[in-house]
């Protein structure tokens, strides 16, 4: 049974990447400009449509429950999961910080187009990337996968497998550094909280803050010292978190 539901999800998985390659198939084939942008757009709608599809029908299959919402403290929860995912944002920089990282992205820099460049340009793709992006991999990721590996595995496990996974669907290898750290935790708060928007919030705190810092060019300015300000904020978003659970009498 324990392998049975890890190939469900592996099934799942699948499924998802042949939707991609299908949708970005389909939408190449339909273009007339086949500029960068063009290409990007493509991509991005692609792996929406491709996760949002098979987030639908996943949850029908296993009859998966997203949440169970606490209306009393949501909004004062939402508030703190985007401060963490602001925290988050600005703490991952101590990954440049290795000369191996920081060579590479030099040389991606200078021998590829940044997407980046290209998504700060448009609003319209900021709020893609900021928030509805980031809110269908949460579906996906913590609301499909994390709930079916919850079925049968004990925590600490749902959450390790959940978050190496999620660091997969990145594409850049140093981002698994912080990705798979960061998809613990926020695994492990979903799976305590048993509410969506919770991830969500703190997925769209770290991608919005990044792309409108990024926009307005002050970005750059506070990576210096930004990782002893993004661990100060996540232990203290994680110490009031642990108060709130405690007060709900929801066992840490």
């Amino acid at each position: 049974m324990l392998f049975q539901v890890l190939f469900s999800c592996v099934r799942v998985l699948f499924y998802k990447f042949i939707l991609y390659f299908t949708f970005d198939a389909l939408m190449t084939a339909m273009m007339i400009d086949t500029n960068d942008t063009a290409r990007l757009v493509a991509q991005l709608l692609s792996v929406a449509l491709a996760m949002l599809l098979e987030t639908i029908y996943a949850k029908k299959k296993y009859k998966i429950r997203f949440s169970k919402i606490n209306q009393g403290s949501l909004w004062k929860n939402l508030i703190l999961c985007i401060w963490l995912g602001i925290g988050f944002n600005l703490f991952n920089n101590w990954v440049f910080k290795w000369n191996v990282v920081s060579d590479y992205m030099t040389y991606l820099e200078s021998n590829t187009q940044n997407s980046f460049d290209i998504i700060i340009k448009s609003p319209i793709l900021i709020i893609y990337s900021g928030i509805f992006a980031p809110a269908i991999e949460e579906l996906f990721f913590r609301g499909i996968i994390h709930n079916r590996l919850e079925t049968k595995y004990s925590l600490a496990v749902t959450c390790i497998i959940t978050a190496v996974i999620w660091a997969l669907f990145h594409n850049l290898w140093y981002t698994y550094l912080y990705v798979i750290p960061i998809g613990i935790v926020i695994s492990y708060l979903y799976s305590k909280r048993k509410n969506i928007l919770f991830p969500m919030a703190i997925h769209i705190g770290n991608n919005l803050f990044n792309l409108i810092g990024r926009g307005f060019g002050w970005y750059g300015l506070i990576n210096q010292k930004a990782v002893g300000v993004g661990f100060i904020m996540i232990v203290i978003g994680i110490v009031v978190f642990c108060i709130q659970m405690a007060k709900e009498e929801i066992s840490l």
